[in-house]
């Protein structure tokens, strides 16, 4: 292990050495900067294609768009005349000549520069260019969702699957960098449902960039061990009315709809949007497994077919309102429902050794996670008279209420009930979440931050169990398996930034401490259980620029995982016939403490990042499995010991010819537990291979392929094998910026297998799932009054490589 994990940081500092090497025309230099508008009306215009070219010899130099205000801004470049030129879709060309950089004049302020509206027709103009769907910035990773065309009629869940770091397994359940541990925010508020279930929540068409931060600063909750999943949700600032309407349909009674219409009048504006959808995955799965209980080994095999299902439906809106111009207000809602749904129909045959009876039978289980949930924000900005002061204040409280039944029936081999149960729980929860941040500039760069946060949650579980009496044909209560829970915890928390930049050098040091006020109240026989704890949290991040186009990042963050509620509950709750569950009172937090080391450049006309990384979680929190009887496991979550995942993560952007360009991305990682449970330590070397093609067949029209390699990785108690898929996406503009259809595929070969292994000195288990693939869906959107999509036009020669309770 140790000779693996020094292969990695070796590779990592040579592909940084590397690209740091390559060979660049614009160090460290002067300075352009200026603002484009539309001149009528007089309006910022965002993503407008800059371009620069040297004077003597034409050649291009480098390039970039406008923020949001239409600002851009050229740094590094070598003393000399050039000129620049201004294109944006809709607009006719501009060029600007006579700038002029020198030791006596290394700064060149263009002011605001205008564009004047063109009659040329869309049919006339050929666009290749094209935002990329993945950007890196100095503290996170940017999703540009429109770009996913294999993942439009899905969730947040399938965009995901796309993106280097992350994994998505066939129940749907995401993982970043191997840990299951994240934050979901949407819009940088906490979102009120389980991490998972807010992902599947989301509708991908009404997203507009999925932010990943990986080693988030001491101004985010450092609740989760893994990172960050930031949720930015299409909203249009313009003035005027305007709106959008998507419609998907795929195989297997798969189906959803979302509509979003906005306004936006002088200082005033609203958003409201409408979504539901639902999806099935059915597919079929295969299990071996034995038991060693006494000299008496037990062996039960199974196969039949199985489906996940999800039905989300829900409604959000928000008002803006720019008091003063300097003070702004927002308030907004989002309400909804979820259902989820696991079912599967298995035969079984097991026998017994030394014993040489054989018995076949079957089952069928049904598990469904339902319920209502809200959410309610305020937002406060308020503008100091110097630029960048400022004190921001929000306030979101919500409730989801949970629903959870599940039933599983035994019955012979002539279909006869032979046994089985019903599991019901039922209970509120309730969040409040309060946040202060103020911001205060110094000299120059320099700036202070420091907030207050109060986290308060509470929820309530009900219980109960019902067994059928093969005697009486009916169902009885069992007050041994029913119970009732009361979960309350508070976290308050205060943090501190310092940032400043010396000439290329740039840093941000960050603390933050966190009070913890936890208690668990069971009922029956248990005593309740307290946490009443600080801890704390330092982070630190640099950068450093070689030049407008290389740039080095590194950071050190300490991050938390609590252990969620049902986590914690000491009481047994059957799963099925031949699994138990139980809770763990006594798990401690995870700590995990990440370092990360990253390298961005430009080396022709292709975009490079690498990234390397060491992250180390004390507490390592699993599922553990043991047998209690014959065939029949509890499992548990408990501490296991201490993980370690050193690894290099890299994303290439090229463009071979003008109409094909390509991602690939990879993330190779030595991943090694310390643990217990296990006669030697687990280790695995994991890797995830991706590569994106992208191929502009007409102005309107475009074809992704993308494929996907996972390789095989470990748990404390097993393994799971490596897998393959392909996905295939087709967007066509029937009419340009109104009507579009997109056609996908997923999965074209039917390879996605899963297979998982577990093991113990008393069990072993496999399990297979295979998915019903290919699984083919059409999304058409359709947007009215210009609604604000995600631009498809080119962005430069050098600019297109682009909670729970």
């Amino acid at each position: 292990m140790k000779k693996l994990t020094t292969s990695i940081i070796l590779l990592t500092l040579i592909l940084l050495n590397w690209a740091w090497m390559q060979p660049d025309s614009h160090r460290r230099g002067g300075t352009i900067v200026g603002e484009v508008f539309a001149q009528n009306p007089e309006t910022p215009l965002e993503y407008v294609n800059i371009v620069l070219f040297s004077v003597a010899d034409s050649a291009q130099i480098t390039g970039t768009i406008t923020d949001t205000a239409g600002r851009f801004k050229l740094e590094g470049i070598s003393s000399g005349d050039y000129w620049l030129t201004l294109r944006f879709i809709g607009y006719a060309d501009e060029s600007f000549n006579s700038i002029k950089l020198n030791r006596q004049k290394p700064v060149a302020d263009l002011g605001r520069l205008y564009l004047k509206s063109s009659a040329v027709e869309m049919e006339g103009v050929d666009v290749t260019g094209a935002a990329p769907a993945l950007t890196y910035e100095i503290d996170k990773k940017v999703v540009n969702v429109s770009k996913h065309y294999t993942a439009t009629s899905g969730s947040a869940v399938d965009v995901l699957e796309n993106v280097p770091s992350v994994n998505v397994d066939i129940d749907g359940n995401v993982s970043l960098r191997g840990s299951t541990n994240f934050t979901v925010l949407i819009d940088g508020r906490p979102s009120i449902l389980d991490p998972n279930d807010a992902l599947e929540q989301i509708p991908s068409t009404a997203i507009e960039n999925i932010e990943i931060i990986t080693n988030p600063s001491a101004k985010y909750d450092p609740e989760g061990t893994a990172g960050i999943f930031n949720i930015i949700m299409k909203k249009d600032s313009k003035n005027g009315s305007s709106g959008m309407i998507a419609v998907n349909a795929a195989q297997n009674d798969s189906y959803g709809g979302d509509v979003q219409m906005t306004n936006h009048t002088g200082s005033m504006g609203w958003t409201l949007a409408l979504s539901y959808g639902e999806r099935n995955h059915p597919g079929t799965t295969e299990q071996e497994s034995y038991t060693i209980l006494n000299d008496t080994t037990t062996y039960v095999n199974s196969d039949g077919d199985r489906n996940r299902g999800h039905t989300r439906y829900g409604v959000r809106g928000a008002l803006d309102w720019d008091l003063t111009g300097r003070d702004w207000f927002s308030v907004g809602f989002r309400l909804g429902g979820r259902s989820m749904e696991r079912s599967s129909d298995l035969n079984y045959t097991q026998w017994q050794v030394p014993e040489t009876s054989l018995e076949k039978y079957s089952s069928n289980n049904v598990s469904e996670h339902s319920g209502m949930f809200y959410g309610l924000f305020l937002d406060y900005r308020h503008k100091f008279n110097q630029d960048g002061h400022e004190l921001s204040s929000n306030l979101m409280v919500g409730r989801r209420d949970m629903d959870e039944e599940s039933t599983d029936k035994l019955l012979d081999i002539d279909g006869n009930k032979i046994s089985g149960n019903l599991t019901t729980q039922e209970g509120p929860g309730d969040r409040m979440n309060l946040k202060i941040e103020y911001v205060l500039p110094l000299s120059g760069e320099r700036r202070f931050e420091a907030g207050l946060q109060s986290n308060l949650r509470e929820s309530e579980d009900d219980n109960t169990w019902v067994d059928y009496n093969p005697e009486t044909g009916t169902y009885d209560y069992d007050n041994e398996y029913g119970y009732n829970i009361q979960y309350k915890r508070n976290v308050h928390s205060a943090y501190m930034i310092f940032a400043d930049e010396l000439d290329a050098w740039g840093y941000q040091v960050g603390f933050r401490g966190e009070y913890t006020d936890r208690l668990i109240e069971p009922d029956k026989e248990f005593e309740s259980f307290r946490l009443d704890r600080w801890d704390f949290f330092p982070t630190l991040h640099t950068s450093f620029s070689f030049s407008e186009t290389k740039q080095l990042m590194a950071s050190y963050t300490r991050r938390i995982n609590r252990p969620r509620g049902w986590y914690l509950e000491p009481f047994e709750t059957w799963i099925d016939a031949f699994n138990v569950r139980v809770g763990n009172p006594d798990l401690k937090p995870e700590y995990i403490h990440s370092f990360e080391i990253g390298f961005q450049s430009m080396v022709g006309k292709q975009s490079i990042s690498v990234e390397g990384y060491y992250r180390s979680t004390e507490n390592k929190i699993e599922r553990i499995r043991s047998v209690i009887d014959d065939g029949i496991y509890l499992n548990t979550s408990d501490n296991v010991g201490k993980d370690h995942s050193t690894g290099v993560e890299f994303m290439i952007n090229t463009r071979p010819i003008d109409l094909w360009s390509i991602s690939l991305q990879g993330n190779v990682f030595d991943y090694q537990i310390e643990t217990d449970y296990a006669k030697d330590d687990q280790q695995s070397t994991n890797w995830r291979l991706r590569m994106n093609n992208m191929f502009t067949l007409s102005p309107g029209t475009r074809l992704q392929f993308n494929t996907t390699y996972n390789s095989k990785s470990v748990t404390a108690q097993g393994e799971r094998e490596g897998f393959c898929t392909a996905d295939l996406g087709l967007r066509y503009e029937m009419v340009p910026n109104k009507f579009t259809w997109t056609f996908q595929i997923r999965d074209i070969f039917a390879s996605g297998l899963h297979n998982f292994e577990s093991s113990g000195p008393d069990f072993y288990s496999m399990t297979e799932f295979t998915r019903d693939a290919p699984v083919y869906s059409l999304n058409l959107t359709y947007t009215f009054n210009n609604y604000k999509q995600e631009r498809e036009q080119g962005q430069g020669e050098d600019e297109f490589l682009e909670d729970d309770f």
